[in-house]
């Protein structure tokens, strides 16, 4: 696979899944049930046209039991302790609606306390924010001595008459979960769906036919839903192998950009200029290989002009400390404290954190450090975070500032350099700057001396090389959030089945 084949990949798959979109919010979902029963094979004489749905409230006692009774246990099972299975809230999987891992205990453990009681087949919604939300429901399935207990902010769900997936289908509907998150009560940022919620709440359930029973045609339903989920399935899989290869790519393009080791990137570096995908202009276009590069390696303290860490005045001052960073005499200071990770997520830092004004400047230890220098981050949680600024700013003492001489390196080509280096940088530092800082320093940066039989300057083989990865970037970047639309329309498409199936 190359990257325009992914993205073409990517498009024909996104396309395929909005015209699928298409079709469904037009059809009417008997259409789509005769198609599952032409493709399949199965159900062929249920006429689901003349099926008839009836209304079930949840309250209607002669369909549902809500939070059975510990009452109906066998005192003989627990004269014997029995082991039973305990599901807490954390051994649910959210996104998968199943159980994670169970616990085993007592059943003496778990029987006496606030804990909801369950068995086989039961199906349990949590009713607590923001498990709720996030789709915490399941159904219990092979417990200990079929028997389980959890959290009392499960609700349990017991039915002879509606199939346990029917009823964890409908309950784990977006549309569902919307609605009852309205009803939610509660304080202190913890919120509960009340039980009286379930007695406006009504399934909609097909009524026995001729030949199929109410239970069967449910079986049926359950059958087309999952015929239908593996279509989209299949969509996913295609857009994962996709992910597959791009973050394969994303995770050999610095190393082996610079190591010139691996022949793929090779060959995507001379694709480079006349890719489709992203024309060039003629006059940015390059006539060399990676091959062609000859590196010579040196430590970064022999290729920077500067490396020094700065420092931080009296914060006892409180009139070193401003607001207002557009005053002529006023500094940007920017704090490893108030780092935030996503300040870290772009090449170039947006913003600073803090100002100081020119008199805490001079009766500090602290460095006003130019435009285009690197800033990394070693000590504490911050250590390995690298940026580059576009401000003049002073920096703390966390905080190793690094300055190039602008006519011999392009700061973004030692950016992308440092970048390998970020597990070396962490591990030898062990949240010790002084340690980070030595590592830093002895770091081999990779500078291009020549071109064979080419005539270009090390800094254009820098821009040449930069170029080639910032596209890397910008491709990964639209690819991925083609690939973010596609699964957001697969999700609209598998809860548009669950809406049409159960009456909306």
């Amino acid at each position: 696979m190359t990257q325009e084949e992914a993205t073409k990949e990517t498009i024909k798959t996104y396309n395929a899944i909005s015209d699928e979109l298409d079709n469904v919010l037009d059809s009417q979902i008997i259409d789509y049930f005769k198609k599952f029963q032409k493709e399949t094979g199965q159900y062929k004489d249920l006429d689901i046209d003349k099926v008839e749905f009836e209304k079930v409230y949840f309250k209607d006692k002669n369909f549902f039991e809500i939070n059975p009774k510990k009452g109906e246990l066998d005192k003989e099972l627990i004269d014997k302790n029995i082991e039973v299975s305990f599901i807490p809230m954390a051994s649910v999987n959210e996104n998968l609606g199943i159980i994670k891992h169970q616990e085993i205990k007592n059943i003496k453990d778990v029987n006496s306390g606030s804990y909801r009681y369950f068995k086989d087949n039961d199906v349990i919604f949590a009713k607590v924010t923001p498990c709720m939300e996030n789709g915490n429901c399941f159904i219990a399935k092979d417990l200990k001595n079929s028997i389980g207990f959890g959290s009392s902010e499960f609700i349990i769900f017991r039915s002879e008459k509606i199939h346990s997936k029917i009823l964890w289908l409908f309950l784990r509907q977006k549309s569902f979960r919307e609605q009852a998150q309205k009803s939610m009560s509660g304080s202190g940022g913890l919120k509960r769906v009340p039980i009286s919620f379930f007695n406006y709440i009504f399934i909609k359930i097909p009524k026995s036919t001729k030949n199929y029973n109410s239970y069967q045609i449910q079986e049926a339903i359950i059958e087309f839903l999952e015929f239908n989920k593996a279509k989209s399935d299949k969509f996913r899989n295609k857009m994962k192998n996709i992910e597959d290869y791009k973050e394969d790519i994303n995770n050999k393009l610095l190393p082996n950009t610079f190591n010139q080791n691996d022949d793929y990137i090779k060959k995507m570096f001379i694709k480079w200029n006349t890719d489709p995908i992203e024309p060039r202009n003629k006059e940015d276009m390059v006539d060399f290989n990676l091959d062609d590069v000859i590196f010579e390696e040196k430590e970064l303290k022999y290729i920077a002009e500067k490396i020094q860490s700065g420092g931080t005045p009296s914060t006892k001052k409180n009139e070193y400390w401003v607001e207002d960073s557009n005053l002529v005499d006023n500094i940007d200071f920017f704090a490893w404290r108030n780092i935030e990770k996503k300040l870290f997520e772009n090449m170039y830092l947006e913003k600073y954190s803090k100002v100081i004004t020119k008199e805490a400047y001079n009766n500090s230890s602290t460095w006003l450090i130019p435009p285009n220098s690197l800033l990394l981050a070693i000590a504490s949680n911050s250590k390995g975070l690298l940026t580059i600024n576009t401000e003049s700013m002073c920096i703390n003492q966390n905080i190793l500032g690094i300055t190039f001489n602008d006519n011999e390196y392009d700061v973004k080509y030692m950016y992308f350099n440092l970048k390998m280096y970020y597990s070396k940088i962490v591990e030898k530092s062990f949240g010790n700057f002084t340690k980070g800082s030595e590592s830093a320093r002895i770091i081999k940066i990779p500078k291009p001396i020549t071109i064979k039989n080419k005539n270009y300057s090390s800094y254009e083989v820098q821009e040449a090389i930069v170029s080639f990865i910032e596209r890397f970037y910008r491709w990964k970047k639209r690819l991925e959030g083609l690939m973010k639309q596609a699964d957001d329309l697969l999700d609209t498409i598998d809860e548009l089945f669950l809406y049409k199936t159960f009456g909306g």
